[in-house]
């Protein structure tokens, strides 16, 4: 299954944006705004490192005073990489194969774009119908039964609509409930209700409540909020309109995978792979405090950590050992490894039950699989050159070698100063280097002027992706709101 892709989180608030969401500002989005040697930051970069990943207190405000402290903040990134590159270090193993991962991730997301938003034609009776349809509330009644649903039905995503079915809500057994757009539902109710629309006294089921259950349900009646406000009709139809956009798009790729994945089975090494499930599910079980240490030790993003560390426990004994045959190779635990050091494994649910951990592993190894055919199938496409994923894989490449050597340099204080002010240490060398690249720098002021910063703290995060964070973290280098270094950009508009 095709998954959304993006999840932008802030505090309380859950906001969802297609692959085609741009940051908000009138400006080409591929401006230069600042050069620094043969590297470059563009308004889409600076937009998206200041309003993707939290800033500190000091520059968080959309001020011109905290935009200077950003844009300061990020070309000082832009030289300890170079200084990285001129101090001649290397980037560890680990850290290479999570820029791969990262880069290979966004291959994927393109193929999402190019295979599912590009030419997509919507259904404008469709879409009219499903507008119609947005505002009402549902008054149902229902039953549940227990049933064996494995053998009722051939799989979960089966429908069956019965009028023959009617006499299954029997009259002691019934439960009432209203039903709105946003209320929790499962995707096929969903679909009767708020797309295709229902009929009155129709009996709709049976549908998959849990393993060991399924539910009836009937429709009994409805009420329609009207919206009033012409904004509220607008809001209303592009909502509509972008989810209707969105689930199309996933249905289309969907049906691309299914193509590319067409003959590619996957065959589980019974005794080998049942082995290999207990170790893993020893080791993931790992108490929360532990995990939360790794996760904060670590310099490349925390969920790849946690994973290559638990699996080379699991490896040291079984290595060799083959465990899953497809399409035409038998794979050891060495080969899988090398596909989980570029991309983590995801789980399809965040809390796995211990007794359900090896059917889950599955999952998340069947879609390790797919997720190859398709980075492989963007590389026949050429993907890894388009120009997005040279500029996001640079990013992460630079944040990793400004990460090293600043680490670099705070040991060297702390081995050369009695001072417990790092921070201080580190902006006074950032101050020395800004002098140093002083006539390698170039800054666009007039464009930068123009941006506007939203003032608030947003994280942004993949949903369901080998690596989450959308953006690096922002980088805590400097406070300095001065632009006394470099040379202005000039624009003939």
């Amino acid at each position: 299954m095709i998954r959304r892709f993006f999840t932008f989180i802030s505090l309380l608030f859950f906001v969802h944006f297609s692959c085609e969401k741009n940051p908000t500002i009138n400006l080409d989005q591929e401006v230069i705004i600042a050069t620094i040697e043969n590297r470059v930051i563009t308004v889409n970069d600076f937009l998206k490192r200041c309003e993707y990943s939290p800033r500190p207190v000091y520059c968080y405000g959309d001020n011109y005073i905290h935009k200077k402290i950003a844009l300061n903040s990020l070309i000082a990134e832009k030289i300890l990489a170079i200084e990285f590159d001129k101090n001649k270090q290397e980037i560890n193993e680990n850290q290479k194969y999570f820029i791969e991962g990262r880069k290979e991730q966004l291959m994927r997301h393109l193929m999402l774009k190019k295979f599912g938003y590009e030419d997509l034609q919507l259904d404008s009776i469709a879409l009219l119908k499903q507008y119609q349809l947005r505002n009402r509330t549902y008054e149902i009644e229902y039953i549940i039964k227990n049933e064996n649903v494995l053998k009722e039905l051939n799989t979960k995503e089966n429908i069956v609509t019965s009028k023959e079915k009617a006499s299954a809500l029997s009259v002691n057994n019934i439960s009432n409930k209203n039903l709105s757009y946003n209320d929790q539902m499962v995707d096929n109710v969903r679909e009767i209700l708020f797309s295709s629309g229902p009929e009155l006294n129709q009996v709709y089921g049976p549908y998959i409540a849990t393993n060991s259950t399924v539910f009836y349900m009937k429709v009994l009646g409805w009420v329609t909020r009207v919206n009033i406000s012409d904004q509220q009709k607008i809001d209303t139809w592009e909502s509509v309109k972008n989810e209707m956009t969105e689930n199309q798009a996933l249905k289309k790729y969907s049906n691309y995978i299914s193509n590319l994945m067409r003959g590619k089975k996957i065959k589980y090494d019974k005794r080998n792979f049942e082995i290999f499930a207990e170790k893993v599910s020893k080791v993931y079980q790992i108490e929360r405090s532990k995990k939360e240490k790794m996760i904060q030790s670590s310099i490349w993003e925390s969920n790849n950590a946690v994973q290559i560390e638990t699996l080379n426990e699991v490896k040291k004994n079984m290595k060799d050992k083959i465990i899953i045959h497809h399409d035409g190779k038998n794979w050891t635990i060495n080969d899988v490894m090398s596909l989980i050091k570029k991309h983590p494994l995801v789980f399809r649910k965040k809390n796995i039950n211990p007794n359900n951990f090896t059917n889950e592993l599955k999952f998340a190894l069947a879609d390790l699989f797919r997720d190859m055919h398709i980075t492989k199938q963007g590389y026949n496409l050429g993907l890894d050159q388009n120009i997005n994923v040279k500029s996001e894989t640079n990013k992460w490449q630079d944040y990793i070698k400004s990460e090293l050597i600043k680490t670099k340099y705070t040991k060297s204080f702390q081995k050369n100063s009695n001072s417990n002010n790092q921070y201080k240490l580190i902006t006074s060398k950032i101050d020395s280097l800004q002098k140093a690249y002083s006539n390698k720098i170039k800054i666009n002021t007039d464009k930068f002027e123009e941006i506007e910063l939203l003032s608030i703290n947003l994280f942004g995060m993949y949903s369901n992706q080998a690596y989450n964070n959308l953006e690096p973290p922002f980088p805590i280098l400097t406070d300095d709101h001065l632009l006394d270094y470099g040379s202005k950009i000039v624009t003939n508009d």
